[in-house]
């Protein structure tokens, strides 16, 4: 039972195992003081039938909680492995192996719902010059820290997924037109304006352009992204550092 608590640490499920675990240890209690009340005199037919039903209950609840510890243990685990196969290891966001299911998933919703759905695609303007002139490394942390930055901005419903070199990919249920070119001007004014601190006191400012579409009706999700990406050539070939939205 102890196993249980640990894996869990904390929450409303912990609470109830804490509160069965103090049924079972009152259930034991009770029994080992009805063995010693009735262990002096002799036994009648009755206290061996009590007996053996305290006994029973005893070690079938034993069972279920040892059953319930290694349930437990394996399903918080095989969420633990599923976790790290769809999260970035560098940035912590969600990877590209993600993206095909969540985005099938939200297209889904978004048409049996009516509700509208939007994504943006961001890439970082000239990050080969950061990896040039600080080296990899710091590259690396740039990249951490902006994946930082776009998933603050972001709410609940929103996901953050690494889309491949310096680019990131967000998916915004119920986002339309206007509340997605939003989100992209708020984390475009975030990227700029919160630049990495070095640990030397140096300081690297990044900026960004943005390409955003909007799911038409009967669109693939292929035809999402490359709207999106066009939006995003858009965005650079206009100067970078600002959002471009793709035409329906």
């Amino acid at each position: 039972m102890h196993g249980i608590l640990s894996v869990l640490e904390g929450g409303a499920l912990y609470r109830q195992w804490q509160a069965l675990a103090s049924l079972i240890g009152l259930f034991l209690l009770g029994y080992a003081a009805f063995a010693l009340l009735h262990w002096p005199r002799q036994s009648t037919v009755a206290d061996v039938v009590v007996s053996m039903i305290f006994l029973a209950g005893g070690v079938f609840v034993w069972s279920v909680a040892r059953l319930s510890f290694r349930t437990t243990r394996d399903v918080v685990r095989i969420a633990a492995l599923e976790r790290e196969l769809t999260l970035d290891p560098l940035t912590g966001v969600f990877n590209r192996r993600f993206l095909d299911v969540k985005l099938e998933e939200e297209v889904f919703r978004a048409r049996a719902s009516g509700r509208s759905l939007s994504i943006l695609i961001i890439d970082l303007d000239s990050f080969k010059r950061v990896n040039d002139t600080h080296g990899h490394m710091t590259g690396d942390l740039v990249l951490k820290h902006v994946g930082q930055v776009i998933a603050g901005v972001n709410g609940a419903d929103r996901t953050v997924i690494r889309y491949g070199g310096e680019e990131f990919l967000v998916v915004a249920p119920g986002a339309d037109e206007k509340a997605i070119e939003a989100l992209a001007n708020r984390i475009r004014q975030e990227i700029e304006n919160r630049p990495l601190c070095l640990e030397d006191g140096g300081r690297i400012t990044v900026t960004a352009s943005f390409g955003g579409s909007t799911l038409n009706p009967d669109e693939t999700v292929r035809d999402l992204l490359e709207r999106a990406d066009r939006a995003l050539y858009d965005a650079k070939r206009n100067g970078r550092n600002q959002v471009c939205l793709s035409a329906a």
